[in-house]
């Protein structure tokens, strides 16, 4: 472990450079059988790093295998969950018109919020995990966002029920977009 922790360290601060705070890592190895004693070094480092300012970060632990053994979108919504008030401390760019309609054509465009931190997802060797993680935050980032532009576009509280009401045919269509892309990615 002694070499872990400098390179975690080196990580992190790389990490924080270049995406600001927060700085969550989550680890998708399983806590049981071989990756357990991985896991397990992998958190006691964290635990080293948790006093060093420097190299602070969230650290998260989700053992998706364990979490979707009774069921996957049950599984996937536990881990969301727990990652909720992360990935809206992250939060999302969002641009918007400086002119008088909603649009901004008579305006300019101006950052009205911008990301900071990011989610760093680690794992051995598997890309279903993985995947399947990232799929779910992008989801619920999408979601996030939707709402917003729903309640730009209409005012707030006639924009969040517009949202709220479209939002799982929106994020049907996305993710077929996804599928179809990936499908000609690979052809």
């Amino acid at each position: 472990m002694p070499l872990t922790v400098p390179a975690i360290r080196r990580h992190i601060t790389r990490l924080k450079a270049a995406y600001g705070e927060p700085i969550v890592l989550i680890s998708l190895l399983e806590h049981k059988g071989d990756e357990a004693g991985l896991a397990s070094a992998l958190g006691a480092a964290m635990g080293a790093l948790a006093s060093e300012p420097p190299a602070r970060a969230k650290y998260a632990a989700i053992d998706i295998k364990a979490l979707c053994k009774a069921g996957r979108a049950e599984g996937m919504r536990a881990a969301i969950g727990r990652l909720d008030a992360d990935l809206a401390a992250i939060s999302h760019l969002t641009i918007r018109g400086t002119g008088g309609d909603i649009g901004g054509t008579t305006g300019g465009l101006a950052v009205a919020r911008r990301q900071v931190g990011v989610m760093r997802i680690n794992c051995l060797d598997c890309l279903n995990r993985t995947n399947l993680l990232m799929s779910a935050l992008a989801l619920r980032a999408a979601a996030v966002q939707l709402r917003e532009l729903a309640a730009l576009a209409v005012g707030n509280v006639a924009g969040e029920h517009l949202s709220r009401a479209s939002e799982p045919s929106l994020l049907a269509a996305l993710q077929r977009m996804w599928g179809e892309v990936g499908d000609a990615i690979s052809i």
